[in-house]
């Protein structure tokens, strides 16, 4: 039991990381696309360009460790 358990422990925090920047990288995107639309462009490509490197950590934190992980169990 333990030995399962301390496989799908680690495979789940990932799935919750990859989560958690996704969501955050939606969020900020979206902040910087409203900001840049209110005129703001330092802030708004700032916070586009944070919102772009977040979504791509969540999407590659997802296709290299969540999936194999998934496939494998």
């Amino acid at each position: 039991m333990y030995e399962t358990l301390s496989e799908i422990v680690p495979e789940l925090l990932y799935a919750v990381l990859a989560s958690a920047l996704t969501l955050l990288g939606l969020f900020v995107e979206n902040t910087g696309i409203q900001t840049l639309g209110s005129g703001d462009t330092t802030m708004g490509l700032w916070m586009t360009a944070v919102g772009i490197v977040a979504l791509y950590a969540g999407f590659k934190l997802a296709r290299e460790k969540v999936v194999p992980g998934l496939r494998a169990a």
